[in-house]
């Protein structure tokens, strides 16, 4: 959707009637193959700890680590907790399991790096979205690039840790590209 609205406005109608089939083909065939999963999984996102909600054992997990990581940047405001200290707080929720974080890379940086490592985040997310916007004349692949990154951070939101080398890696590339996206010299006449 990104993607679509970042290219030019006469040749926006094709994309957008694609993939307005294509989600209609894919919701169509998930309806008709898992029509009872679908539904259930549907119902579980607009009411996720219903009782009738086989994960809802694990939303309520999510809630608590959100509500314990959020309570420790409320009482460690400027500094946080430390780097790798949320994990012993976590680990006092019943049923939280021997592998524990926030769920979220926003609660993360704000519980254990406080004010200082939001700003830090914001900064870097600052950053790239300025990347890209620079970028936007010059690189074909701007919309691209812009799709992924919007992606990268509604998924920031609701579960990562920027722990895991997986997690790093895909930033790290993504940012590797966002700003050379930004210094690309302008294609003549190519425009994006």
């Amino acid at each position: 959707i990104v993607t679509t609205f970042l290219t030019k406005r006469k040749s926006r109608f094709v994309p957008i009637a694609i993939a307005g089939v294509l989600l209609g083909l894919v919701g169509m065939y998930a309806y008709a193959k898992y029509g009872v999963v679908v539904r259930e999984r549907f119902s579980s996102i607009f009411n996720p700890v219903s009782i009738k909600v086989t994960t809802r054992a694990g939303d309520i997990l999510r809630e608590n680590q959100w509500s314990v990581s959020w309570n420790a940047f409320l009482q460690h405001p400027l500094s946080g907790v430390g780097f790798g200290n949320i994990e012993a707080l976590l680990q006092n929720i019943p049923n939280s399991g021997r592998f524990v974080h926030p769920t979220s890379i926003y609660l993360e940086y704000l519980s254990e790096a406080g004010i200082l490592g939001g700003l830090m985040l914001l900064l870097f997310i600052g950053s790239q979205v300025l990347d890209l916007i620079t970028g936007r004349k010059t690189d074909i692949l701007s919309p691209v690039l812009a799709g992924v990154t919007v992606g990268m951070l509604i998924t920031w939101y609701t579960d990562m840790t920027a722990r895991y080398y997986a997690v790093a890696f895909v930033v790290a590339v993504l940012a590797g590209l966002n700003s050379t996206s930004a210094e690309v010299a302008p294609l003549g006449n190519a425009k994006p």
